[in-house]
C-alpha cells in the first residue's frame, strides 16, 4: 500500500475491517444489532470494538487513526456496519473522545484490538464482535477463553 496516499490506505484497510466484522453480523440478534437502543442506551463495547479493530489495523499498516484520515475511516466503517444510525455517527465518535473514562468502551477497544492481532497473525475470524451484543455470548466466550488457558 506505499504507494497509495494515505486516504486510499485508510479507505482500504476499512474496507477490509468491514469485510472482517459483516459476516459476524449473523451471529447476533437482529433486534440487539444496534448501536442506540430503544432507551436510548448506546453499546459502548460494541463502539469500542470498532475502534479497537480500524485502530489496531491502522496501527498495523502504519497509520495513525488520529489523523484527519483516520477520524474520516472511523465515521465510515461505523456508517457501514450500522446504516440505519448513520445519523448518530458524530455522537458515537463523541463517546469516543472520552474512552479512557468508559470501561465498557476501553473493554471493546481491548476485544476489537486482540481479535485483528490474532486474524493478522492467523487469519483467525472475529469471533469476539457478536459478544458485544450479548450477555450470554459474552459469557459462553469467557469461559471458553478460561477452559483453554
Amino acid at each position: 500500500m506505499p504507494d497509495l496516499s494515505k486516504e486510499e490506505r485508510f479507505g482500504k484497510i476499512t474496507d477490509i475491517a468491514f469485510e472482517l466484522l459483516d459476516p459476524q453480523s449473523v451471529f447476533i440478534d437482529k433486534q440487539k444489532f444496534l448501536l442506540t437502543d430503544d432507551a436510548g442506551n448506546v453499546n459502548r463495547k460494541a463502539l469500542g470494538y470498532i475502534y479497537g479493530v480500524l485502530d489496531a489495523f491502522s496501527q498495523w499498516a502504519n497509520l495513525d487513526i488520529r489523523d484527519i484520515e483516520g477520524k474520516a475511516a472511523l465515521y465510515s466503517l461505523i456508517a457501514r456496519i450500522f446504516p440505519a444510525e448513520v445519523g448518530k455517527v458524530g455522537t458515537y465518535v463523541g463517546y469516543l473522545k472520552s474512552m479512557q473514562n468508559e470501561p465498557e468502551i476501553m473493554n471493546g477497544v481491548m476485544l476489537g484490538g486482540t481479535d485483528l492481532a490474532n486474524w493478522s497473525r492467523h487469519k483467525t475470524p472475529l469471533t469476539r464482535w457478536p459478544t458485544c451484543f450479548s450477555e450470554e455470548l459474552a459469557r459462553l466466550a469467557e469461559q471458553n477463553r478460561k477452559h483453554n488457558v
